[in-house]
């Protein structure tokens, strides 16, 4: 059987695929957290009724970097993939549309492109590996 990642092509494209998300999620994560008052524009006003709207931004920095680094290094690619799917999701569905959605459109293709290619057996030698380094 075909394999994609089994191909040097294959597996140079999901390497840059997983580069270029990352960065994205890098950039978003730190300026979200370096420059907040930039950020608050894209903050919804009711989730200021509730909650302070630079912990929102700090916590949504946070999350923006960890998941930048897991999809950069590769660990448990296929899961953190749609994790970072649902997030882009929830800014797409949340923030509406504008000139700004086809950056959000983007970066929620190259995730679904890197969650199809992360396969589980992707995930069974992630596992192996990691057992062979414990040893």
């Amino acid at each position: 059987m075909f394999s994609f990642q089994k191909t040097k092509a294959g597996r140079d494209a999901l390497i840059a695929l997983r580069l270029s998300v990352s960065l994205a999620f890098f950039y978003a994560g730190l300026h979200a957290l370096l420059d907040p008052l930039n950020w608050l524009k894209f903050i919804p006003e009711f989730i200021g009724s509730f909650m302070q709207t630079e912990t929102v931004l700090a916590v949504y920095g946070i999350t923006e970097i960890i998941l930048g680094v897991l999809i950069l290094t590769g660990v448990k690619l296929r899961y953190v993939s749609f994790i970072a799917l649902m997030n882009v999701m929830v800014i797409i569905v949340g923030y509406g549309l504008d000139d700004s959605t086809f950056r959000d459109l983007g970066v929620f293709g190259a995730l679904l492109a890197i969650f199809f290619l992360s396969s589980a057996e992707t995930e069974k030698a992630e596992k192996s590996a990691i057992r062979a380094g414990r040893r």
